[in-house]
């Protein structure tokens, strides 16, 4: 099997204690809806927390703009989370964050990420829960993540997740990190 340019598992991070928080938590899943509500959005299938991220939603795909949201302080399982995350990839620069909810049966539809943010940042998946059944894929490779995983991936090539399993959350997060392009989507 050849070497996958679209994927790269990079460690493990136990996501108990975060799990723990957000079952506490649900409410936060419904505070801001507008990635799955907005037309055409290939996210239809999700909910999300966002922990960081533009403070306006004007010309989104090139603002290069993120602070920190009030979820962040409410959630510091996952606040620790995403300083691991941080640390393991001797990050740089952190962009958006965000948990997202793919729920049991989902897709997320074929898109790419566009604009100076997505070419700025690369994009990183730290798999809180999945199953064998959720298949992710990118630039006509696939991969299963399993809980706990860090994963980098291609977010500038065409990219779906189809989820034949149970409810699927992940951690996204965009960093600068050194190895790690947005640009090309390619590690150095």
């Amino acid at each position: 099997m050849s070497e996958l340019q679209n994927f790269r598992r990079i460690g493990r991070i136990d996501p108990a204690a975060a799990l723990r928080e957000l079952d506490r938590r649900p409410e936060l899943w419904s505070l801001i809806t507008v990635r799955q509500d907005y037309e055409g959005s290939a996210h239809r299938d999700t909910e999300s927390i966002f922990l960081r991220g533009p403070t306006t939603l004007d010309d989104v795909f090139n603002n290069m703009e993120a602070v920190d949201y009030e979820s962040l302080d409410e959630l510091p399982a996952t606040f620790d989370l995403v300083v691991r995350a941080s640390r393991m990839l001797q990050a740089r620069e952190v962009g958006r964050l965000m948990l997202v909810k793919l729920h049991a049966g989902g897709h997320i539809t074929p898109h790419v990420d566009e604009g100076r943010y997505a070419e700025h940042f690369a994009r990183f998946h730290l798999v809180l829960t999945s199953s064998p059944g959720c298949r992710f894929l990118a630039g006509g490779e696939q991969v299963v993540m399993a809980p706990g995983e860090l994963w980098w991936f291609n977010h500038r090539v065409q990219h779906e997740v189809r989820n034949g399993g149970g409810e699927r959350i992940h951690l996204i997060l965009d960093m600068t990190a050194p190895g790690y392009t947005g640009a090309l989507g390619v590690p150095a």
